[in-house]
């Protein structure tokens, strides 16, 4: 992230964990403020400040990649869905589980305070959650998922508590919009020598509270040929997700907007 900066310059700054290997972060141009900051296991927060003088809270996530949810789906051995909503949970000694992750989020000092100011700074959860959504293993998707409906709980505990995904708010049809973001260059799988298919699916999220709405949201993966898995670094998007692009417009009442 640092390197990002130097390369990127003023006005751009980032927030990161301070860890040897940060894997989440967040990067602006606008202000933000040095007290909001807070990390969790999975999370790094931050309130940002516009020149317009309004707010928001931005939570960047990165949920536990072990144990993949779809991989126990689509493994014939797998007869029950408790099966399957294990591998959200890590071992009782590590509590470090994709599940886990987001309930610490939920649960962090900042949650609790931003959450009463909802009405004047509206709030993100984005990222990279490893799992899949609850919205889109549904009985109409079964098919697509090895006969599987899957309340998948890292998603499900977000929209319990009143966040809404964005591209599933703007394409509420999974089944004529999947929407996939794994992966653009894994369709096989790596674990395995590239022998057999990968499950494509959306893990990658926007979620958010309070007033805002998505006027738009996209995926990206560069503007050139990809080169599939392990040769993806050479590629101008050298990522193996899909990036998740949205534009949000500030709302004031149920009526009115503004950028």
């Amino acid at each position: 992230m640092e390197r990002l900066v130097d390369e990127l310059g003023e006005p751009w700054t980032a927030v990161f964990p301070n860890s040897p290997y940060p894997n989440i972060g967040i990067l602006t141009k606008q202000k933000v403020v040095p007290s909001s900051v807070e990390n969790t296991t999975a999370g790094v927060h931050a309130r940002i400040e516009f020149p317009q003088g309004f707010y928001i809270n931005f939570w960047a996530f990165h949920g536990w990649h072990k144990s993949y949810g779809p991989h126990a789906a689509f493994n014939r051995l797998v007869t029950n869905l408790s099966q399957i909503i294990a591998g959200e949970f890590a071992p009782k000694e590590k509590g470090t589980g994709r599940a886990q992750n987001v309930r610490e989020v939920l649960q962090s000092e900042s949650m609790k305070r931003d959450l009463k100011d909802l009405d004047e700074m509206p709030m993100f959860i984005l990222g990279d959650f490893n799992s899949p959504s609850h919205q889109d293993w549904i009985q109409e998707t079964k098919n697509l998922h090895s006969d599987w409906v899957v309340p998948w709980p890292s998603t499900k505990q977000l929209t319990d508590e009143g966040f809404i995904d964005s591209y599933r708010e703007l394409y509420p049809d999974p089944v004529k919009q999947p929407g996939y973001t794994w992966s653009p260059v894994a369709k096989t799988n790596y674990e395995w020598d590239f022998v057999f298919p990968d499950p494509q699916d959306r893990i990658d999220f926007v979620f958010y509270k309070g007033k805002v709405k998505p006027e738009k949201i996209e995926l990206y993966a560069g503007k050139e040929t990809l080169k599939m898995m392990p040769d993806h670094f050479y590629n101008d998007y050298p990522s193996d997700h899909y990036a998740v692009i949205a534009d949000f417009v500030f709302r004031e009442s149920e009526s009115e907007n503004k950028e």
